[in-house]
């Protein structure tokens, strides 16, 4: 994900890298605070689309972005769904 930096407009790169901060802060607190399955979920979702707005404008192949996205939010809710 850190590597799409360099697809973006150089004008949109600073608001990727701090997305991708509150992406792991938000996170690390949804992981970490124990919270439940649907609002971590509900919340990695809208981030998922934060993240497709991005890649829209990005340079890069947006279907191949699309994947990379979809296999790495994926992972990332495993361990809310299998509590």
């Amino acid at each position: 994900m850190i590597g799409n930096v360099r697809y973006l407009p150089r004008k949109l790169r600073k608001w990727y890298i701090l997305y991708l901060i509150c992406l792991i802060l938000i996170y690390g607190w949804l992981l970490f605070a124990d919270q439940s399955a649907v609002l971590a979920v509900a919340i990695l979702l809208v981030l998922f689309a934060i993240e497709l707005a991005f890649m829209w404008h990005s340079e890069n192949s947006f279907l191949g972005s699309v994947l990379v996205a979809c296999l790495l939010y994926g992972i990332w809710m495993l361990p809310f769904v299998l509590r």
